[in-house]
């Protein structure tokens, strides 16, 4: 409640993101251990490291940042599991 308080006083939209830590993330031959993963019910707003706004994501999308991208070698359209 804070929190939200807080947010209205600056007209900022407050939003939940549940957090947790996945064992493993793969996609073929390819994984990465212990991911931090971020759960957000939109990206709306939300900008990448480098400034470029993040896109909305369908209810079953992952946005990988480049380094575990790279690592799983996986492209936009291609399956991750967690």
């Amino acid at each position: 409640m804070i929190a939200e308080n807080i947010a209205a006083q600056k007209q900022l939209s407050p939003a939940t993101v549940l957090t947790y830590l996945a064992n493993e993330m793969s996609s073929g031959a390819r994984s990465v251990p212990y991911s931090t993963i971020a759960a957000l019910s939109s990206t709306a707003g939300l900008q990448s490291a480098d400034a470029v706004p993040l896109p909305q994501l369908a209810d079953d999308g992952i946005l990988l940042n480049a380094w575990t991208a790279r690592a799983l070698d996986v492209e936009p359209g291609d399956s991750v599991v967690v």
